[in-house]
């Protein structure tokens, strides 16, 4: 097959899948059992899943670093748009670096180092 028909085939697959999703999703009968499936939940259980899940994107990171760190700029591309996107996750970074509880950093510190790593961007691209 050529690429344009490899192509052509995945968006056929994801369309279709998306609308049969989105039928089995909207049955009241599915609603019902999600909604039983969240009130059954114990925190023993929400515990594990979050372990699990971070476990296995350690795992991730570690056998595929190149599509990690090709994830990771995408991630932070979308974030990156806004302002206040931008001082959210700057404020986030600095506070688990210093070991410190955001509520606790000063806005002009962020504002500081916020301005930092703009001009070390700047720096990058341009040298």
């Amino acid at each position: 097959m050529t690429p344009e028909q490899i192509e052509r085939k995945r968006k056929y697959d994801r369309e279709y899948f998306a609308k049969r999703y989105a039928e089995v999703k909207d049955t009241p009968e599915f609603k019902a059992k999600c909604k039983l499936v969240r009130e059954n939940f114990t925190k023993e259980q929400r515990e594990q899943r979050t372990k699990s899940s971070r476990e296995s994107a350690v795992r991730w990171r570690a056998e595929n670093p190149e599509k990690a760190r090709v994830a990771r700029r995408a991630i932070s591309k979308k974030y990156f748009k806004t302002d206040k996107g931008c001082l959210t996750i700057c404020k986030n970074n600095l506070a688990k670096r210093l070991g410190v509880s955001a509520k606790d950093l000063p806005d002009e510190l962020v504002e500081a180092k916020f301005a930092q790593l703009k001009v070390r961007r700047l720096i990058r691209d341009l040298g």
